[in-house]
């Protein structure tokens, strides 16, 4: 017997290529359980992609927070599809009313990678280079190694697709771009990049970033069921401590912030970039959110 589910989706290139990854991970993962899948893809234009030539701050003023799953999170409550498949990071810290997330699919390379011509890196790039990247996150990090070696770039905005950034390295019209190493591993672009930084000393990721997760109706158990198949623990136990730490600190994606949990032994070590400082911690695995209040309260985060 064949289970069919609609699954929605951005409609960007990056959105589609990652689903069909999820889905084809999620199809492989029921057949050794006997089961047969099959997807019809529904994509939906979410309010980020419909002002994608504006500053994310613009589109928070216009639509308000999760503007890359607003839209999709109102498909799922109104039933037209089944679930949804996201990139964690674009996720705000809380889910509305009767939506969970679920189907940790294993995290690909969190780190944020450079992509520059000629193969440099960014101790190659000239002073006063013009890097490019729209994240607050990225700027702060990179303003922060930039001074240790001895150098000041110049960062732009960057507005586009993925490949559209890429080119603009590559042509030479920038320096260099900073982007996600796994969007750029998912997109096939990953030989394109020169750099990646170290998610725990150098650059600290975006919480959730590498991870592709499902979203859908608290009442579908049958869903849960399916998406549980193919999910990694350690990711998605990884999961919930960045998005508990997300929620603690009340961070948005206008915030330098970068929030990254990983396995160490039988716990978690917890890296917090905010305020132009790296906090570490010791979790355990399975810490709530009141410990890691409490945890992150005595260091004054």
């Amino acid at each position: 017997m064949v289970k069919r589910l609609i699954v929605g989706t951005r409609g960007s290139k990056l959105a589609l290529t990652q689903a069909g990854i999820y889905m084809d991970v999620l199809k492989v993962a029921a057949a050794a359980k006997g089961m047969a899948l099959e997807f019809e893809v529904t994509r939906i234009q979410t309010s980020g992609d419909k002002f994608a030539q504006e500053s994310p701050a613009t589109v928070l003023q216009t639509s308000g927070k999760g503007i890359f799953v607003k839209e999709i999170e109102e498909a799922l409550l109104a039933g037209r599809v089944d679930f949804a498949i996201h990139s964690l990071k674009d996720m705000p810290a809380d889910t509305p009313d009767g939506l969970v997330l679920g189907g940790f699919q294993k995290r690909k390379d969190p780190s944020d990678a450079v992509v520059a011509p000629a193969g440099h890196t960014l101790k190659d790039l000239p002073v006063n280079g013009k890097v490019g990247t729209s994240s607050p996150r990225r700027q702060v990090q990179l303003q922060a190694l930039s001074k240790k070696l001895g150098k000041e770039f110049t960062f732009l905005a960057l507005r586009g697709n993925v490949d559209t950034r890429v080119r603009k390295a590559l042509s030479g019209e920038l320096d260099a771009v900073v982007l996600s190493a796994a969007g750029l591993g998912r997109l096939g672009l990953d030989g394109h990049i020169t750099q990646r930084f170290e998610p725990t000393t150098e650059i600290i990721p975006a919480c959730g970033q590498g991870t592709v997760v499902a979203e859908y109706k608290s009442a579908r158990g049958d869903v849960a069921d399916i998406l549980r198949l193919a999910e990694d623990a350690d990711t998605r136990i990884a999961s919930s401590i960045e998005r508990m730490t997300l929620k603690i600190l009340g961070g948005g994606c206008l915030e330098p912030l970068g929030i990254y949990a990983k396995r160490q032994g039988v716990d978690f070590k917890l890296y917090i970039f905010r305020e132009g400082k790296t906090l570490v911690f010791d979790c355990a695995q399975d810490i709530d959110i009141v410990a890691l209040s409490k945890l992150l309260t005595k260091s004054s985060v």
